[in-house]
């Protein structure tokens, strides 16, 4: 003799007999299908295959968001009934796992899902009059010939939430109320298994939602680490430059400074305003940097103004004259008188020839260093040259 428990813990009527048995090869089912169902598919098929072995017809629905709505997920008639079942699909269109009825169309599942409780019927031939859909109510009478009027009983499937999932059923000439205990505890295995299901694709999809996220945390940090190396290449770059643009009006201070000391009386003058320049160059070089740091932060812009080009030419050629002077250099600018006046920085502007001069004298030993402007015919484009007998930049 066996004694079940209800969900409050209530105990219910002793089991005997057939039911036992019954309930004994759900359980050990359940049992099989339950360590192997990773999804609500597996699942199913897990169902499938027991309800085969335990030589029972029925059939799995799980209810709909809406909770008006059953869909069947599984159905298993085997033999001469599953053979009719299938002609039957055939003949109207419609495969039976893929049917979906409305809960309150139907007395027996309507109750069940409205009381969640289990409930046997005595003849399961006004179902299958209730199920079926308009277009194949024609087939009422064939079908219930097919199947016949055996006993069935129906169960919920509810989820350890409390919340109904669905309702399994089965059908069977000697099927009595003394089976509802047996095929309700075989829905709460249903219901477990279930729940492991989705608990089991939940977990994967959080699983595969966190690798995504630590693969996008780690492209993000990539490129975190390639901008930081970017930006330590562009600071060291700019370390260079700074120290290249402060080192010729550095240098040129310390030879005029020198000539102003030792040089020709009658030639301190000159030194003295070359001296001032470049004390003027290197505050426009500070300022440069200065505009640049704001210019990052978005606080300055560069304006242009009129500049004359050659004016520029000639103010850098006159600093830089005395260098190239000191190296057998002979340094000639050629204006072009014709050269229209320009918008632009005339800081910038004097940087980049100082830059370009600069690069011309350290690198030319012996000879020449030729500057002039010239106005483009072909590209109406001002132009600078600076030709020098030296390796070149």
């Amino acid at each position: 003799m066996l004694i079940l428990k209800s969900r409050d813990g209530a105990l219910q009527k002793p089991l005997t007999g057939r039911s036992v048995e019954l309930l004994q090869a759900i359980n050990e089912a359940a049992a099989t299908f339950q360590r192997s169902a990773h999804s609500e598919t597996a699942v199913f098929q897990a169902y499938q295959a027991q309800m085969a072995n335990l030589e029972l017809r029925g059939g799995l629905s799980l209810i709909d968001e809406t909770g008006e709505n059953l869909a069947i997920k599984v159905v298993n008639y085997a033999g001469r009934i599953g053979t009719i079942l299938q002609k039957f699909e055939n003949l109207i269109g419609i495969k039976t796992n893929e049917f979906t009825f409305p809960v309150a169309s139907v007395d027996v599942y309507r109750q069940v899902v409205k009381t969640g409780k289990t409930y046997y019927i005595a003849d399961s031939s006004q179902v299958i009059a209730q199920m079926l859909p308009k277009a194949a109510q024609r087939y009422i009478g064939r079908l219930i010939i097919a199947f016949g009027s055996a006993p069935a009983i129906y169960a919920p499937i509810i989820s350890s939430e409390g919340k109904l999932q669905g309702v399994i059923n089965i059908v069977g000439d000697g099927l009595t109320e003394s089976d509802k205990p047996a095929l309700t505890a075989f829905a709460n295995h249903i219901a477990v298994a279930l729940d492991n299901a989705r608990l089991f694709e939940a977990l994967q999809q959080y699983t595969a939602q966190l690798e995504n996220r630590v693969a996008e945390r780690t492209q993000a940090l990539a490129e975190a680490n390639e901008r930081l190396t970017e930006l330590d290449r562009l600071k060291s770059r700019l370390i260079s430059n700074v120290s290249h643009e402060l080192r010729t009006p550095i240098t040129t201070l310390e030879l005029y400074l020198d000539l102003h000391k030792r040089g020709k009386p009658e030639r301190k003058e000159h030194y003295l305003m070359i001296i001032k320049e470049q004390v003027h160059r290197l505050r426009q070089l500070v300022e440069g940097i200065l505009d640049l740091s704001r210019l990052d932060a978005g606080q300055a812009q560069l304006h242009g103004a009129p500049v004359n080009l050659n004016e520029v030419i000639k103010q850098v050629v006159t600093m830089v004259e005395e260098l190239a002077s000191q190296k057998g250099l002979r340094l000639s600018f050629t204006p072009d008188e014709s050269l229209p006046v320009l918008q632009g920085n005339k800081s910038q502007l004097s940087q980049i020839v100082m830059n370009l001069l600069s690069n011309s004298i350290n690198n030319t030993t012996v000879g020449q260093i030729d500057v002039c402007t010239a106005v483009s015919p072909d590209t109406d484009r001002i132009c600078l040259k600076i030709r020098d007998t030296g390796s070149g930049i």
